[in-house]
């Protein structure tokens, strides 16, 4: 069926070369059925005939991260957001592909840019409450955020372990472990939330149960950045 409706676009447009409308539909026809490299192509050049349409630059940047090119898709979003600055969707966008590339400190002003202009935003009041515990910077702002977050989603378990974070970096540990534990029995493999839950269990004191989950966290594969983490909390664990 994909195959079928991939068919009956490239025929209209075959027909009818000059119309931009089947161009895009061509280009996210591909995209939807993973023929990346049809899809980067149309993309491109349909960003040739309009340089500014930003919606274009997103599909395209999308494209190219699913082709595994990240960097490329920063660049690209990067250039963008310099012409459009009060694009939220650019701003988004542009941030979580630094958050792929593992620089999320690049992606902050950015989410503090888009909570100005829409300050109920949840991705970016999750993201900032997250990154803003990371570096221990305005708790206090970050669980506002993290709250506001909750309330928009509160059945997200990734927008309740970042309000545990924010527990944890403001040292409010029995919180924090109330909220993770819940969040463990359901997700039983997440490495990240068994490390937060180690941290806490350390910070009150409790270096037994804390080496266990900390030790759980190790062997199920996290994140080289994570992994790291989680063996310095293992070394104050003793």
């Amino acid at each position: 069926r994909q195959a079928d409706a991939m068919r009956l676009v490239q025929d209209a447009y075959q027909k009818n070369p000059d119309q931009p409308g089947l161009k895009l539909a061509l280009a996210n026809t591909a995209m939807r059925i993973n023929q990346l490299d049809t899809a980067e192509k149309e993309f491109r050049a349909l960003l040739a005939l309009d340089p500014g349409n930003t919606d274009i630059v997103m599909r395209l940047a999308e494209t190219l991260r699913r082709k595994g090119q990240i960097a490329p898709a920063r660049d690209l979003l990067q250039q963008a957001y310099a012409k459009s600055p009060s694009s939220p969707g650019l701003a988004m966008q542009l941030a979580l592909t630094h958050e792929a590339l593992g620089d999320w400190r690049s992606a902050v002003p950015l989410y503090e840019a888009i909570l100005k202009q829409d300050p109920n935003n949840l991705i970016a009041l999750n993201n900032l409450a997250y990154r803003y515990a990371d570096m221990g910077k305005d708790l206090d702002t970050a669980l506002t955020y993290a709250q506001r977050a909750q309330q928009r989603a509160p059945t997200s378990d990734d927008v309740v372990d970042t309000l545990a974070w924010v527990y944890i970096r403001k040292n409010l540990n029995d919180t924090a472990i109330s909220l993770l534990k819940p969040l463990i029995a359901k997700q039983p493999r997440n490495p990240l939330f068994h490390y937060h839950l180690g941290l806490a269990l350390l910070q009150k004191g409790d270096r037994t149960a804390a080496r266990q989950s900390l030790q759980t966290a190790l062997s199920l594969n996290p994140s080289k950045e994570d992994e790291q983490k989680i063996r310095e909390a293992l070394s104050r664990a003793g």
